[in-house]
């Protein structure tokens, strides 16, 4: 692709480039943002894919199989020559070819793709696409993360705080109304997710996403995702029946003071006086 790139912020890297474009947008979007703190800060997510173009053996299966170790080593992130034969094997295990000229392996971090012919760009782009749909959950469980230690302070605020601290019925349907906001906005990060493989449209490239998706575990996390979801739902339901009860109590209460105990004591009353 030759679209031109506009850059006012001087990089000298690509990571800085990258660091200052995000940067744009957040300054963009952060007035519609809810919850965006001055300080807030992103995560970085690296992933490096090393391209080989030439390579002098017949096939990329025999390049692959004669530099092994060193490949297993790139995908690892360690030195040449100090992985245990197990590990290799494990890291350079199901390889993923499309024609007879080139091969794929792909890691937590890394991926490593032998192609002379450079039409490897739709790699990429499933590599960048199943990262992007692991921030997303991510970031969505550090979110629920921060709802669950709330709501672990409000009850303890309820019911160990020896009767002192009282919920109101609005402040927990206030906040029952957030958590219905954040549990359709992760449904919906979650069935975009389910339907990444279908849109992609390619056997090919759909098979390099489930087996990226397979190494970054995104089904565990969207069961922890939606764990925590479920856990908060029933945390702040339990609040409002909780609520609901009290508020009830003390109507009763209210109501057999003024309507029964109220006119005795003022019949008691009357049969006292002379």
């Amino acid at each position: 692709m030759n679209l031109p790139v506009r850059d006012t912020s001087n990089s000298e890297t690509i990571e800085q480039f990258a660091d200052s474009s995000f940067q744009m947008i957040v300054n963009a979007i952060k007035e519609s943002v809810t919850g965006l703190k001055k300080d807030w800060t992103f995560d970085r997510e690296i992933y490096t894919a090393f391209c080989v173009l030439e390579y002098p053996d017949e096939s990329p299966e025999a390049f692959l199989a004669r530099n092994r170790e060193v490949a297993a080593g790139l995908l690892a992130g360690e030195a040449p020559l100090v992985l245990h034969e197990s590990q290799i094997h494990q890291t350079l295990d199901k390889p993923l070819s499309y024609r007879k000229n080139d091969i794929a392996v792909f890691d937590l971090d890394r991926c490593l793709i032998v192609d002379p012919s450079r039409d490897y760009e739709d790699i990429l782009i499933m590599a960048e696409h199943a990262n992007y749909r692991l921030i997303e959950l991510r970031a969505l469980d550090g979110l629920l993360d921060t709802w669950l230690d709330e709501a672990e302070k409000d009850i303890r605020k309820l019911y160990l705080a020896g009767g002192k601290t009282k919920f109101s019925q609005r402040g927990v349907k206030l906040k029952l109304g957030r958590l219905q906001t954040l549990r359709f906005d992760a449904l919906f990060t979650l069935e975009n997710l389910d339907n990444s493989s279908k849109i992609i449209g390619d056997y090919f490239l759909g098979l390099i996403y489930e087996r990226l998706c397979a190494l970054f575990n995104t089904e565990g996390w969207k069961i922890s995702v939606e764990r925590r979801l479920d856990a908060l739902q029933n945390v702040y339901e339990l609040l409002k029946n909780d609520t609901a009860e009290r508020r009830m109590l003390t109507l009763e209460l209210v109501f057999i003071v003024v309507c029964i105990v109220f006119p005795v004591l003022q019949i008691v009353q009357v049969m006292m006086s002379p």
